[in-house]
């Protein structure tokens, strides 16, 4: 019954005063207005604790994750650190674990060599990744919504100023990123440093982090925040500027655009990034072992008609596997074609490409 009178009844006016406070009263991000309702919420709030607890123990979630979520203040760096359950260590510090018994006799019964092992076992690590980037690129999406939310009701009030919401989004994006590294980060550095483990038992070096690694993380970090604020910041300002035209309400339109970001992006994020950081992950450890050529290897037994023809493609360790503007044809798909923007170093060749690279 609380619960109910809480949503259906208490919410919507308190949902409208909350906005307007802050709409009148504070132009500081980090300060607003909020009604807590924690007294009419105890059974719920047992769920939401269990819930924390769970997210925490499979390094989803961090302590000051926990803590934005219930309104309170951030404890510190050591707050953004994230755990794993094998041994409760950072995730920062988890390595990939040793291969069972069991999976190595399967994978010997599918009858793949020693180079193809390793990329299955790869595979199993992007795969074991997903959640939490997923989890992390959520965090980030929640976050940047109700940023923008706000500043949208603030500039296209009744004045519908589209130079001063222009402004607070090229304002906004230049902080941003911060937020977005803090976030990211420890999912990029725990999969980055399970995947070297991985990549360095297969051309037989030494495991751990080089110092070429880390600069290679650190500017892949970069790399990934300046797309993601680029993608945002570009959709938001087009969004605005031809809502304007269209004589079209920009707080609508840009409302349901963000709704759209909440409900995929995250996934979208989760599906590329660990595909990607994987493959270039494994290339740098294998430059580092002195690997002169790498193979283009296709997962999976629904590998699309292009990836096949990808499959066995052999290049030199600085080639590109494909040249920006190639055109990729393949068996089984006459009349069409698989059009390259950007030189492919290594997988993925298109959105859902399911491939590894292996040292030939």
């Amino acid at each position: 019954m609380n619960l109910g009178f809480v949503t259906h009844t208490m919410m919507p006016w308190m949902v409208n005063f909350e906005q307007e406070l802050n709409r009148k009263l504070f132009e500081d991000d980090s300060i607003y207005s909020e009604f807590l309702v924690e007294g009419l919420l105890r059974g719920d709030s047992q769920s939401r604790a269990q819930f924390y607890n769970q997210m925490f123990n499979i390094g989803a979630y961090s302590i000051n994750d926990i803590r934005e979520k219930e309104n309170e203040n951030p404890i510190g760096r050591e707050g953004d650190v994230h755990y794993v359950p094998m041994n409760m260590i950072p995730a920062n510090q988890a390595m990939a674990p040793e291969p069972e018994p069991e999976q190595e006799r399967f994978l010997e019964k599918r009858g793949l060599d020693l180079r193809q092992q390793g990329a299955a076992r790869r595979g199993r690590i992007k795969n074991s990744f997903r959640g939490v980037f997923q989890e992390a690129a959520k965090t980030v999406v929640r976050r940047e919504k109700r940023n923008i939310l706000r500043a949208v009701k603030d500039h296209f009030g009744e004045e519908r100023s589209l130079t001063s919401f222009e402004g607070w989004v090229e304002d906004y994006y230049r902080e941003f990123p911060d937020y977005i590294k803090r976030q990211m980060r420890p999912a990029f550095t725990g999969m980055a440093e399970s995947i070297q483990e991985l990549a360095a038992r297969e051309v037989g070096v030494e495991p751990g982090m080089t110092p070429e690694l880390e600069r290679f993380m650190s500017n892949y970090l970069d790399a990934f925040t300046a797309r993601y604020v680029g993608s945002s910041r570009g959709q938001l300002i087009a969004l605005a500027r031809r809502s304007m035209e269209d004589g079209l309400d920009p707080v609508e339109e840009i409302e349901t655009r963000l709704d759209e970001w909440e409900e995929r992006r995250p996934g979208k994020v989760a599906m590329n990034e660990t595909v990607q950081l994987g493959s270039a992950v494994a290339k740098t450890v294998f430059i580092g072992a002195g690997v002169q050529k790498l193979r283009w290897h296709a997962m999976g037994s629904k590998t699309c008609e292009f990836c096949q023809e990808m499959d066995g493609k052999v290049v030199g360790i600085d080639e590109p596997f494909l040249a920006r503007d190639d055109v990729l044809e393949a068996e089984g798909r006459e009349g069409e074609e698989l059009q390259l923007n950007r030189p492919t170093l290594h997988p993925p060749l298109h959105q859902f490409c399911i491939c590894e690279i292996l040292p030939d």
